[in-house]
């Protein structure tokens, strides 16, 4: 109750700011973060199977977001794998375009600002489209059967 005071008051960070401090004193920040991740990571994995099986097979949506979980929580580990490679690679695609932004920044001045735009949108389309073609081809392995249930076609077309 102290809190929703607290925040309602349009003046109490100008008057005392060390007050909000006080009344987040013990709490366990920590439990909170856990139960996000765990959201994020249902409705993530809810998603992931999800969107193809809609769109593709024309599932219907509740039925696809029970079946793309049940195919992530079947294949842990590999999905385990799959994230942590997916995490490595966008932190070294990260770090190496902070470098080269940073160079490029300095060297270059305000055009250097708008080439880093540039390419940081560049960077981020080609992050996403070797997501995409990831989940595709997960997809495809994981769910390798027609919409029919009929056995994989014998050209690998729709593959990448």
């Amino acid at each position: 109750q102290a809190l929703a005071e607290f925040l309602n008051d349009p003046n109490a960070m100008n008057n005392n700011p060390e007050q909000l401090l006080v009344l987040f004193e013990g709490v366990n920040v920590f439990g909170g973060l856990i139960i996000s991740a765990l959201v994020l990571a249902l409705v993530l994995g809810g998603v992931y199977f999800a969107v193809p099986l809609v769109f593709f097979w024309n599932w219907p949506v509740f039925t696809a977001l029970i079946w793309s979980l049940r195919a992530l929580l079947v294949n842990w580990l590999a999905f385990l794998g799959f994230g942590l490679v997916v995490i490595g690679v966008f932190l070294l695609a990260g770090i190496t375009f902070a470098v080269v932004s940073g160079i490029v920044t300095l060297a270059l001045g305000t055009a250097g600002v708008f080439i880093v735009q540039l390419l940081s949108m560049a960077l981020s389309l080609f992050l996403q489209l070797l997501v995409a073609a990831a989940q595709w081809r997960s997809f495809v392995q994981v769910f390798p059967a027609g919409a029919d249930g009929g056995d994989k076609p014998d050209d690998d077309t729709l593959a990448l």
